[in-house]
């Protein structure tokens, strides 16, 4: 928070009408990322046990009335964990890892249908082209 109310030269400029707008922006950022996490983990997560892939997590496909509640138990318990460690710089590494691996499957993925001309795979995007998924 400190950081966020120091002078950092241009940023005054660059941020107008002044540097608590964009302040606000971060944190409403923030916040609506973490909700965004706290509604799909559970699900996503569930839906991952579903499949019978992975059999350590067949425990957490059970839904009751359409809720994952084991699911955001686990969720719960995760990420309350990664609170506990007690620093953000050393949780911040580990997730910006996890979004990174995450991205670039499915990057390597859309490349893979792509070059294997697959029947199911037809991209909608006007724009697409097999090359972007090697980025």
């Amino acid at each position: 928070r400190d950081y966020l109310k120091q002078d950092h030269g241009q940023i005054n400029i660059l941020v107008y009408p002044s540097v608590m707008i964009a302040q606000i922006g971060i944190v409403l950022s923030s916040l609506g990322q973490a909700l965004q996490c706290i509604v799909v983990a559970p699900r996503l997560l569930a839906s991952i046990a579903s499949d019978g892939m992975l059999r350590f997590l067949t425990p957490l496909e059970v839904t009751h009335a359409g809720e994952p509640k084991r699911a955001l138990l686990f969720a719960y318990l995760f990420g309350g964990s990664c609170v506990l460690i007690g620093s953000l710089d050393m949780v911040a590494p580990l997730l910006s890892m996890c979004f990174l691996t995450c991205y670039a499957c499915m990057n390597l993925n859309c490349f893979v249908l792509d070059a294997l001309k697959d029947p199911h795979w037809r991209p909608r995007w006007r724009y697409f082209h097999w090359s972007i998924g090697l980025l």
